[in-house]
């Protein structure tokens, strides 16, 4: 319209066209708005350019929250996936350390191992004195918690691998979580709760073995005492109708009382015997129970480094990750 007027000036079609062409365009109304704006006061103008910026800032907060928010629901939903996999160790925890089992495991080993003590009554002791141990140490390694140790060593396997596994994806799980969420201290906790000693194939089995040599050691001493209570059964019997022998041979005294005494040093010498052996045993069966009571406390020991890597992961989730975040930011307008 422009160019047009420019072209011919002078004419009267020109001048109309020019004058449509401007009105349409919306010139005439965007000069007025501008106009009736700076007439305006210039206070109103500055709170209205106020608010406009504080609305700018309003929303650009609001985008920002939400992003933190965004990560903080990943974060969060990492870490309960984690603290899953934590407390799904809470049961192989229980079932080791279950102290009813511990029990029936040695009411168990103990029901089979009184057939063979009661098989070595006092009569048969003189016959069987040099194989005792064997014979008494082989029927323990048999009956001594073998089902215990099979699920033991089988869990045993289940928590090293728990333990590998929740370490290693702690540190995925941190090194994967947005910036925000990075810091020295925090990786250097989480390198102090993976040094905590790890749980081998073999380390719940370890109290029963360590028990099973404190029972080889209590069945040395009564091997050792059967020997020694059986030399002097013989040595005293000899002895008693060595000493009524030698009276009668000198005329000491008569044959019938000869007889008489020598056969009650026999039967003293005997009773003795009998008492001692069954003492003896007395003591072993309390040195079995005394050894299968702290059966249970090893285990716990035993288990004591993984149940403190467990506490400290679950008390590392709720000191950086666990955080009382508010479920829902307030809307900017």
């Amino acid at each position: 319209a422009v160019d047009l007027f420019r072209k011919d000036p002078t004419s009267s079609y020109t001048v109309q066209n020019f004058q449509e062409d401007y009105i349409s365009s919306g010139v005439p109304s965007l000069s007025t708005s501008i106009s009736a704006i700076l007439s305006t006061d210039s206070q109103t103008l500055k709170v209205n350019y106020a608010e406009c910026i504080l609305d700018g800032a309003l929303h650009a907060c609001s985008d920002a929250a939400a992003l933190v928010m965004r990560d903080i629901a990943a974060v969060q939903s990492s870490v309960d996936n984690m603290r899953s996999q934590v407390l799904q160790t809470q049961g192989i925890i229980n079932d080791v350390a279950l102290s009813e089992r511990v029990i029936e495991s040695l009411k168990r080993s103990t029901k089979m191992m009184q057939p063979v003590m009661d098989a070595i009554p006092w009569w048969r002791l003189p016959f069987m004195v040099d194989d005792l141990n064997h014979h008494i140490t082989s029927a323990v390694e048999r009956v001594w918690c073998r089902d215990l140790q099979g699920v033991l060593q089988f869990q045993s396997g289940r928590l090293s691998l728990f333990q590998s596994q929740l370490v290693s994806d702690t540190f995925v799980m941190v090194n994967n979580s947005p910036s925000s969420f990075h810091s020295a201290l925090l990786l250097n906790e989480l390198e102090q709760i993976s040094c905590q000693p790890p749980i081998g194939s073999t380390t719940l089995i370890y109290p029963i073995s360590y028990r099973l040599q404190q029972l080889q050691q209590s069945t040395i001493k009564l091997h050792r005492y059967a020997q020694r209570s059986t030399f002097l059964l013989s040595f005293g019997t000899l002895g008693s109708w060595g000493s009524v022998y030698a009276a009668w041979l000198f005329d000491i005294i008569a044959p019938s009382t000869a007889l008489g005494l020598g056969s009650l040093g026999s039967v003293l010498v005997l009773r003795w015997f009998i008492g001692k052996w069954d003492n003896a045993k007395t003591r072993w069966w309390q040195d079995w129970a005394r050894v299968g009571e702290g059966l249970g406390s090893d285990l716990q020991v035993r288990l004591f480094p993984y149940s403190r890597l467990r506490t400290l992961l679950m008390q590392f989730f709720r000191k950086h990750f666990l955080l009382s975040y508010p479920k829902k930011l307030p809307v900017c307008l």
